[in-house]
C-alpha cells in the first residue's frame, strides 16, 4: 500500500453543485439539448457528487472526512472514494 501511496497527486477536483445553474450558464436551454451536450457526462457526474454531499450533509457529517479524489502520476483517476473508516 506504501507503493500506492506515493504515486498519489494531492490535487482536489472541483464540483460545480448547482447543475441546473451550471446549464443556464452553458447555455443549455432544455433536456434534450443536455442529452446531446459533450459535457453530459460531467453534468451527471456533479449531479450525483451533490447527492451525496447532501445525504451526508443531512446526517451532520462533514463531506470532506468522507469523500476524496485519486489520481495518481500516471493520470488514473477515481472520481469519487467514500472512505468510511480512516483508521
Amino acid at each position: 500500500m506504501a507503493n500506492v501511496s506515493n504515486r498519489i497527486i494531492k490535487a482536489p477536483k472541483l464540483y460545480f453543485l448547482d447543475t441546473g445553474l451550471c446549464a443556464y450558464l452553458s447555455k443549455i436551454p432544455n433536456a434534450q439539448m443536455l442529452e446531446k451536450y459533450n459535457l453530459s457526462g460531467a453534468f451527471f457526474e456533479t449531479y450525483v457528487v451533490s447527492e451525496i454531499v447532501k445525504n451526508l450533509s443531512s446526517f451532520n457529517l462533514d463531506p470532506k472526512d468522507y469523500l476524496f479524489y485519486y489520481r495518481d502520476s500516471d493520470q488514473k483517476e477515481i472520481d469519487l472514494l467514500f472512505v468510511k473508516d480512516r483508521s
